[in-house]
Parts: C-alpha cells; structure tokens; sequence
C-alpha cells in the first residue's frame, strides 16, 4: 500500500499540465487518475477503486500545492476522506468524467482559501479530545462563528460558540473544529 500512495505521488507530481503536457495539452496520467467516474461512484467506500483514488488524491493536490504560486497548504482542513467524497459528488454529476478532472475542479475549488504560510498547529481541546489546525484556520473558524452569530468580535476563545453552531447543524456539539464542522461552517 505504502507503494501506492508513493507511486501516486510521483505520477501526479509529475503528470501535472503545468510542467508535463504534448503539444495539444494533453498529459498522461495512469489509473486512477483516468478512471471514469461512473466506476468510483459504483465501488463501495472500503473498495480497492476508492483506496487508489484517496491514494492518488492526497498526491495530485500536494503537487498542485506545490506548483501553485503562494500556496502552503491546499487543504488546511480537509482530510483526504472529504476530498474523496467531493470527488465522488463531482462524479455523480458527471458520470463520463475521468477522476483526473473532479480533482482538478477541486484544486481550482480549493485554491481561494489555500493556507499562504505554514506554521506550528494549535491545539484545541474539549476534555480529553482534542483537535489540531493551523493558525490561520481558526482565525477563519472565529471569523464565521462571529459572522454567523455565534461568537462575540474580539473574544478570546477561538472557538466560542462552536458547540452552540453544532447544535444548530444537528451535529454532536463537541465544541471542537472537527471535519463535519469545518464543511458546514465553511460551506460556501
């Protein structure tokens, strides 16, 4: 497996049409990359087809990061779960689609929020669960909880009224920035 998520690394750092391309624009990009969407939206999320999609994923949006001007990080957040699941709702809507292409949309998608500087992660904890995101996510964390109403300008928890936010979603309200959080508080 481990050759897997190396290989796709390679092949997406390498296939991207920024530096890679004929003379038509076309690059090369092997399977999983040019599996038609119609196939990942029918495998099961355990299946060998979404594993080499997640594997291939994580290596197509590091490479895209890396030749993208100012970006750090393009998924601050994101886990590769919810890349793949954005990839797979790209997919239920363009079925003839090649993978290669949703993630390509979703780099596009991605690149507005794109960390511009690394830096030591926080930590934020409830109890004994805790959470780790980079700074500047939970800057833009405090800024939509203060935007939607559930935190006061200028308070000093980062996190205030997270949980509050949570129980409006119907999510558990751990009071902590998790994925299913993050989504909905995100959500454009």
């Amino acid at each position: 497996m481990a050759r897997l998520v190396q290989g796709a690394a390679v092949v997406a750092a390498l296939a991207s049409p920024a530096v890679g391309a004929d003379s038509e624009g076309r690059f090369s990009v092997n399977y999983p990359g040019t599996m038609a969407c119609n196939v990942l939206v029918a495998a099961e999320p355990d299946s060998r087809e979404t594993f080499a999609v997640a594997a291939f994923a994580e290596g197509w949006m590091a490479a895209h990061a890396k030749l993208m001007p100012d970006v750090f990080d393009l998924t601050p957040w994101q886990s590769t779960e919810y890349v793949v699941g954005q990839v797979r709702a790209f997919c239920g809507a363009n079925p003839d689609a090649a993978v290669v292409t949703a993630l390509d949309q979703l780099a596009a998608f991605l690149r507005p929020d794109a960390l511009r500087e690394g830096a030591a992660p926080q930590t934020v904890t409830n109890g004994e669960q805790m959470v780790l995101l980079h700074p500047e996510t939970l800057e833009r964390v405090r800024n939509a909880l203060v935007e939607r109403g559930f935190a006061e300008a200028n308070g000093g928890d980062p996190v205030a009224g997270l949980a509050e936010f949570q129980r409006s979603q119907g999510l558990p309200a751990s009071g902590l920035p998790d994925q299913r959080t993050l989504q909905r508080l995100f959500s454009r």
